[in-house]
């Protein structure tokens, strides 16, 4: 009987040290708050779909400064710049407006990313955005 009594209790503590072990689910603000993350000179995610109202949140996790300033958005909408944000800093944004939104680091600019914003339907934008630049031609690898 006191075997058994051990045995239990071992194994509730080897339950109870697993379901400890587990990490906690990261806090939202009602399901509506996305993390971004600026680590290894990128953004990540790079490309993102979101629906009005989601608030995004860009961590820097480099040891270095970044900014996350808006460079194509849609129409009616002001351009936006985080100002410089330092390791561990972060940048908060509210998407209010349906569009895609295309974004980079003014210090680092090889590091780009894009956010489209949807209507509560999940439906993108079809027209009304400015359009992200291109390159002008194919780029010969000789």
């Amino acid at each position: 009987m006191r075997r058994a009594h051990l045995l239990y209790l071992g194994i509730a503590t080897i339950l109870l040290g697993a379901a400890c072990a587990q990490p906690a689910p990261a806090p939202t603000s009602s399901g509506s708050e996305q993390a971004l993350e600026m680590r290894n000179f990128a953004f990540a995610p790079a490309s993102l779909t979101v629906k009005v109202g989601t608030v995004l949140v860009w961590t820097n996790r480099d040891s270095v400064s970044h900014t996350v300033t808006l460079s194509s958005v849609p129409t009616g909408v002001a351009s936006l710049d985080s100002g410089s944000l330092g390791p561990g800093q972060t940048f908060r944004l509210t998407a209010s407006q349906v569009g895609r939104y295309a974004y980079h680091c003014s210090i680092h600019p090889s590091m780009t990313g894009e956010i489209v914003v949807v209507a509560e339907q999940g439906t993108p934008p079809a027209t009304g955005t400015t359009p992200r630049p291109q390159p002008a031609g194919p780029v010969s690898p000789y």
